[in-house]
């Protein structure tokens, strides 16, 4: 329930735009499937993230900081995914940082320094001219644990003095001030479309200098496995510790077979802290960073939603609960209780879901936790080099010839799975031509193959995947906890929530190396369509709200450039970095707006004729919906508007380009014309004004 307030309840349109676009991409990438390669790289990139609590990461022991160089998590973690010609397919990476350059002053869709990233990698690696999205290489730039970490690497200031802000309280002034108002949060440019800019820059750069060294990578070697499971999260023990060394105690009496205190976790809350918002997004009112003590104006506005129970309060010290979401669950529940939890092993390299925002050394934990566990696991195997190794479950194949363990062995052609759990054969025929029919028929091979020993234990990698599956907000150490900056007041399940998710991975972790065997459950997250609600009103007349069409895998806009001949190329798209597509209301009542186009033309824009086409949708008061479009008057940009002959050149192209647009113009209306009269001679099958006046009424009142 939390997270659809913003939006003024559950809207349906977004989430069915998800879906489909999920299952398109799920689809497509099924009917492309093709045995390749894929390569794993590391390495650390600076200067492009810092701690936005450091007060709490400070709060952490002081041997466990001293292991690590930084306050952050630096290292980029990627996978390279070739063909089996060595040509690129895709890249995908990990790296920890907020994608909060683009901050609450912005109210256009952005995906921010991430994917920014995305679009220079794939300009690098498809055709020229592909437009953002429409290429067959792609570019993912993941998140990781990025609780803390922020991509305004100036920090916040104070904007009356330009001093950093309270470090503790993230206030300027006295008494403390925490509104945008006071407090400004500078990233590396002058404003946030240059830090936007920079950061996926410095991510792009780094992501494409793994990419292209192909000495600096190790082939990913061995099958695809996975498990998953969903918990639920107020059920789970967890020992009572007060911190990393007092648990490392309580973990060594259990070994010796003590007894040890311990407990579950309790139901969601969120504390004051979680209303000051960030360094990155300050909060409202006067909520602080910091806060541990609860007021009693707040806490009476807190009563009036549900008082939390003395249990509740006692669990999630020292928290001051502000909202006791655990505890309401009008119209349906305010935070998630059944967690799916996963982790997915390709080779030698295991990628954790983590279910919600980990802070730096959070993440670290999880991380050291899982690798301590398949390192282990792995060490029980022998390769034929005498390592040890994680084995393949195939059965021994007695026939197996000599050709095919070397292969095994050197984990040739072990790419890209087929989601079985077992790679693709290595057959060179399979390979020239990889019909669905010959991928299938290759598994039986497969099945045939000797059991093999494919990754060595040295070789194992864990990276963490920030965001994945659902949202269960922030995840702090229990020293972090303590300070309640905003991560630790938006750790919904108390300050031992870390521990249950390391308890969780470890047991994921034994299952994938056969330590341990999971029971089978029957928990599935509740199914809360029935319930869901919009408490947002639709204006009578949509006219050209863009939600009157999300034109998928289209665009609100184009820039075409005059090719000559009636001829026009589109070179940009609103989903490039240089196009801005603002909607604006104009007129409530009359359900009345405008829609705004910029395009900043790039420094390496080449001399032509260009022209802006705008695609929409108008809704009428009976709801029906008809597309329209429109276009600017052809325009010339010039590299050098001084030189005289390129000048000329541009006037002669010119006048070719405004006949073209005067004769696309003409067929556009009549094509308008034309769906017209279509519509009009089936208006007898249309439903009467009564009925289309009762669908608006259910549309708008749910």
């Amino acid at each position: 329930m939390l997270y659809n307030i913003p939006s003024a309840g559950y809207i349906g349109q977004t989430l069915e735009a998800l879906v489909d676009g999920i299952l398109r991409s799920i689809k497509r990438a099924n009917d492309n499937l093709t045995p390749g390669r894929i390569y794993y790289g590391e390495d650390d990139l600076l200067e492009a993230s810092i701690n936005r609590s450091p007060t709490a990461y400070q709060n952490n022991p002081s041997d466990e900081r001293a292991s690590y160089l930084y306050d952050t998590d630096k290292t980029m973690h990627l996978l390279k995914m070739v063909d089996r010609q060595d040509q690129p397919l895709a890249v995908l990476n990990w790296f920890s940082v907020h994608g909060t350059s683009m901050n609450s002053s912005n109210h256009l869709i952005s995906s921010d320094n991430k994917g920014y990233a995305a679009i220079l990698f794939e300009q690098d690696f498809n055709p020229p001219g592909t437009l953002p999205g429409k290429g067959k290489f792609v570019a993912i730039f993941a998140q990781a644990n990025e609780g803390d970490v922020s991509p305004n690497t100036m920090g916040p200031r104070c904007v009356d003095s330009g001093l950093p802000c309270d470090l503790a309280t993230s206030t300027c002034g006295n008494p403390p001030r925490v509104s945008s108002l006071s407090v400004v949060y500078s990233g590396p440019g002058k404003d946030i479309f240059e830090s936007t800019k920079i950061i996926a820059y410095k991510q792009y750069y780094k992501a494409r200098q793994l990419f292209v060294d192909q000495s600096s990578l190790q082939p990913i070697r061995g099958p695809v496995r996975f498990v998953h499971e969903h918990i639920d999260m107020t059920n789970q023990l967890v020992p009572l510790y007060q911190s990393a060394s007092n648990l490392a105690q309580i973990n060594a009496a259990a070994a010796a077979n003590q007894r040890t205190s311990g407990g579950r976790l309790l139901s969601t809350a969120l504390g004051y802290s979680f209303a000051a918002g960030t360094t990155d997004g300050p909060g409202a009112f006067d909520f602080q960073q910091g806060d541990t003590v609860s007021g009693r104006y707040w806490n009476m506005v807190r009563d009036f939603l549900r008082r939390p129970s003395e249990e509740q309060s006692r669990c999630h010290h020292p928290k001051p609960i502000l909202l006791s979401t655990g505890e309401m669950d009008f119209p349906y529940m305010w935070h998630p209780k059944v967690v799916p939890t996963q982790i997915l092993m390709i080779g030698q390299l295991a990628i954790v879901g983590l279910p919600g925002e980990f802070t730096t050394m959070a993440g670290r934990r999880v991380r050291n936790a899982v690798y301590k566990i398949l390192h282990e696991g792995a060490t029980r195997g022998t390769s034929t080099t005498g390592g040890p190794a994680f084995f393949d479950d195939e059965p021994t194949d007695p026939e197996a010839t000599a050709e095919d363990e070397e292969e095994d062995e050197a984990g040739i052609g072990r790419g890209i799975g087929n989601g079985n759990g077992k790679p693709y054969a290595n057959d060179d025929d399979l390979f020239t031509a990889p019909s669905a029919t010959r991928l299938a028929n290759s598994r039986q091979q497969v099945l045939r193959r000797p059991k093999r020993a494919y990754s060595l234990a040295n070789e194992i990698k864990v990276v963490l995947s920030g965001l994945s599956n659902v949202y269960t907000s922030y995840i702090t150490t229990i020293e972090e906890f303590e300070m309640q900056r905003y991560e630790g007041a938006s750790t919904l399940y108390g300050p031992h929530t870390l521990q249950a998710y390391i308890n969780q991975f470890s047991k994921l972790a034994a299952e994938l190396v056969g330590e341990s065997s999971l029971h089978p459950s029957k928990l599935q997250p509740p199914d809360l369509t029935k319930s869901l609600f919009t408490m947002k009103l639709q204006s009578l007349l949509w006219l050209e709200n863009p939600r009157n069409d999300l034109r998928q895998e289209d665009s609100f806009l184009y820039v075409d450039r005059y090719a000559g001949n009636g001829t026009w190329l589109p070179v940009a798209t609103d989903a490039s970095w240089e196009t801005k597509f603002i909607w604006e209301r104009t007129n409530t009542i009359m359900g009345e707006s405008r829609a705004i186009i910029v395009w900043d033309i790039p420094d390496n824009c080449a001399s032509g004729v260009y022209k802006i086409r705008h695609y929409g949708a108008h809704k009428s008061i009976l709801q029906t919906v008809s597309q329209y479009w429109g276009q600017s008057t052809p325009f010339r940009v010039a590299a050098n508007p001084l030189d005289l002959d390129e000048t000329k050149q541009l006037d002669e192209l010119l006048v070719s380009a405004l006949d073209s647009a005067a004769q696309e113009a003409l067929q556009m209306g009549a094509n308008v014309k034309r769906k017209a009269s279509d519509q009009k001679d089936t208006a007898d099958h249309r439903p009467s004004f009564y009925a289309s006046s009762l669908n608006m009424l259910s549309s708008l009142f749910g």
